[in-house]
């Protein structure tokens, strides 16, 4: 009798093993089918490069919200550059680079941020002031 507890306890423990493994093969069996693009089409926009993503031009916000985005986008875009141009250096040199780089990321985008909020503090109080 002193066997049984520990005995229940290792069978409960092998069934949640076999349950969650039968369940998720039969899960994944059947699974619908997603429907496919060709290959050429997909991260695409039109051009055939699978590289980039498919992104259309952000429809609405305010001017300011345009504004931060093209200033977040272009900080992303720098970045990228200095790291590229940093990587293809000399080892030695890489990680101060990179810090540097990042540095100039991360200040970039505070002070978008920045613009944005004094931007959009002045949208409210001229609203709030037409009121």
């Amino acid at each position: 009798m002193t066997h049984k507890p520990l005995a229940l306890v290792s069978v409960l423990i092998c069934s949640l093993f076999l349950g969650g493994a039968v369940h998720a093969a039969s899960g994944a069996a059947s699974a619908p089918d997603a429907p496919s693009r060709p290959v050429s089409d997909v991260g695409s926009s039109g051009g055939g490069d699978a590289s980039r993503p498919v992104v259309g031009t952000r429809v609405g916000g305010s001017p300011a919200d345009a504004a931060f985005r093209a200033a977040h986008q272009q900080s992303g875009a720098d970045y990228r550059r200095a790291r590229d141009a940093c990587n293809a250096g000399p080892r030695d040199k890489r990680s101060p680079c990179l810090k540097g780089a990042r540095d100039a990321l991360q200040q970039a985008r505070l002070e978008a941020r920045v613009q944005h909020d004094a931007a959009k503090r002045a949208e409210r109080a001229a609203s709030a002031k037409a009121r």
